[in-house]
């Protein structure tokens, strides 16, 4: 094999380039004085460099939570419902309730819920796609009535769509979505190792964070940055008290919404209160895709007008909710920006799907509340968090343990 040769020319501005990387290598290690004009742009912190290295570093980023989605979104989710279940565990340890114990008991208590919930919806699920194929086929019908009403516009389409493309292109698309297959069980095994496997990370991750947060806190109080182990303390107090406040606001919705549905004669209504229930934790989009859904299931069970009555009585009360109650409720403790948490709820969709939805509003009031402490050190954490000897050591009236003082946070 011939040697690889380059041109002069490109061999020159490889050489160029290598020099000022090693001007700027050697200037940071204060070895030289002389640096040419990328060496200087990078030592000066020129504002088209520094923009620059944000962007690379958050494709970096993206691209990376991308990639690690079977092990990143698991282990965030796990961070998340750790915070959330924060509070619990705080009290079974101001009970005497060892530190190990309660992490496993806050565990199962997640594992049970979770079980909980896919054990109550799957009837629902299934009844629903067993109800689809028979929708699909009256919807059918109807669509060839209207297309027999309107004979002379699909006349003319078939002209259009002739006169366009071949004769036998439709039939080419006919052929490939009869190709078309279905999931089998198969498949769904082939994806029952990988589904265990991020389980696993979930279980874990929760575990071990609730078992150790404390000693996290404190290391991540040492990080570069003004954040205190109160500010995280706060911050993981703004998360379970926002996530309390809305799973107390969506309970009441869905039992309101069950009780309306019932009302009219829908079939399944507790189920559909709980769908409710869990939709209106994804902002925004949950509820629009429970109205469509309820359009479809009001087709299957009623007739003419009365079809949209589910759907109208799901979006009067989720417009109520929406108006006057969340904001009351929540005005007072989130102060977020609408638009941060639409762009923060459509990021996470996109990158990581329902989990992504599910940690979406969480992460950004978590991240909201470290930014406020950072730039408001003075702030303090709320008494009702903290224990009994936590509020008594933060008053003056004892002294803090050498535990919680003196102990230094662990390496990770």
């Amino acid at each position: 094999m011939p040697p690889l040769s380059l041109p002069v020319p490109t061999v020159s501005r490889l050489r160029g380039v290598a020099e000022e990387l090693c001007l700027c290598t050697a200037r940071s290690l204060g070895r030289s004085r002389q640096a040419g004009p990328v060496t200087k742009l990078i030592h000066d912190d020129h504002p088209a460099v520094r923009w620059a290295l944000y962007l690379i570093a958050i494709v970096v980023v993206v691209t990376a939570l991308d990639l690690l989605e079977d092990i990143v979104a698991p282990l965030t989710l796990a961070l998340v419902v750790g915070i959330v279940l924060a509070p619990l565990a705080d009290m079974l340890e101001r009970i005497g309730v060892p530190p190990a114990v309660t992490a496993l008991l806050s565990l199962v208590f997640a594992l049970t819920g979770v079980a909980a919930l896919v054990l109550l919806v799957q009837p629902f699920v299934g009844d629903l796609l067993t109800r689809g194929s028979s929708f699909w086929f009256e919807a059918r019908d109807t669509i060839r009535s209207m297309q027999s009403i309107l004979t002379g516009l699909t006349e003319v389409t078939k002209e259009v769509t002739e006169a366009i493309a071949p004769g036998d292109t439709p039939a080419q698309g006919a052929d490939m979505a009869e190709q078309v297959e279905l999931p089998t069980v198969t498949d769904a095994l082939l994806y029952a190792p990988a589904f265990a496997a991020q389980t696993l990370v979930f279980a874990g991750s929760l575990f071990f964070f609730l078992l150790s947060r404390h000693q996290l806190y404190q290391w991540g109080a040492k990080l570069p940055g003004p954040v205190s182990v109160e500010g995280l303390q706060k911050a993981e107090y703004r998360v379970s008290r926002y996530f309390i406040a809305v799973t107390t606001i969506n309970a009441v919705f869905g039992v309101l919404v069950a009780a309306a549905l019932m009302a009219i004669g829908m079939p399944s209504a507790w189920l559909w209160g709980l769908c409710a229930f869990l939709m209106n934790f994804i902002l925004y989009l949950g509820p629009l895709i429970t109205a469509g859904v309820l359009i479809v299931a009001g087709m299957m069970v009623f007739d003419g007008a009365m079809s949209f009555a589910p759907a109208a009585i799901y979006v009067t009360l989720n417009m109520c909710e929406g108006q006057f109650v969340t904001p009351t409720v929540l005005g007072r403790h989130m102060r977020v920006n609408p638009l941060l948490l639409f762009l923060s709820l459509i990021f996470w969709l996109w990158l990581w799907g329902p989990i992504g939805g599910f940690v979406a509003i969480p992460l950004i009031v978590w991240a909201m509340a470290v930014h406020q402490e950072r730039h408001h050190g003075h702030e303090q954490v709320d008494p009702a968090y903290l224990t009994e000897e936590e509020r008594a050591a933060r008053d003056g009236d004892a002294p803090v343990s050498e535990t919680q003082g003196d102990q230094a946070a662990p390496p990770l």
